[in-house]
């Protein structure tokens, strides 16, 4: 794939520029700009795209510091210095991403939440009641075979549900962060 690479796209990779665009969209920080790209330095889109998906999977090899792979030596040495430089400044943050997007395919995972206080004042069975509710909505998506799912999870919880529900939650995260 790379070893036909053309000297205006090699240019385009030995400041680090797209290198580094790449490692952005890897991490979600800003999403790639093919029209930065296409035509001006790829011929079509999907050159570029396959070009981007084949860079991606060698940053994510280059993550592992004692190993030199051998799909780098098709390029050219500058072009592998270049790399080994973006990577070793980016190294955390492209860890970060690999092991988020591991995570992703392979778990359901709460991408947001939105929650609504309420006072209960009374109910059939009883005149004075006064009791908060929380109304919390979780908005949880995955991968399930290849195909890419999001649905919302609804509960009405009192405050000893709720600070189970949040207990729960920070096992989770404290468990995440212990993985890196």
């Amino acid at each position: 794939m790379s070893a036909d690479m053309s000297g205006r796209e090699l240019n385009g990779l030995t400041d680090g520029q797209l290198i580094h665009e790449i490692i952005d969209d890897m991490c979600a920080i800003c999403a790639l700009k093919t029209c930065n790209y296409v035509p001006t330095v790829w011929s079509t889109e999907a050159l570029f795209n396959d070009f981007v998906a084949h860079m991606k999977r060698l940053l994510s090899q280059l993550i592992d510091i004692r190993t030199k792979h051998e799909s780098l030596q098709s390029l050219p040495e500058r072009v592998q210095k270049v790399m080994m430089e973006c990577i070793e400044v980016r190294r955390p943050e492209v860890r970060k991403a690999i092991i988020n997007e591991t995570i992703a395919q392979h778990n359901p995972t709460l991408k947001d939440f939105f929650w609504k206080l309420n006072v209960v004042l009374d109910s059939d069975k009883m005149c004075d009641v006064n009791q908060p509710l929380v109304n919390l909505d979780l908005d949880i998506s995955g991968d399930t075979n290849g195909t890419k799912t999001q649905r919302i999870v609804s509960m009405e919880l009192n405050r000893e549900e709720l600070m189970k529900v949040i207990e729960t939650l920070e096992e989770g995260q404290q468990a995440l962060r212990q993985s890196y």
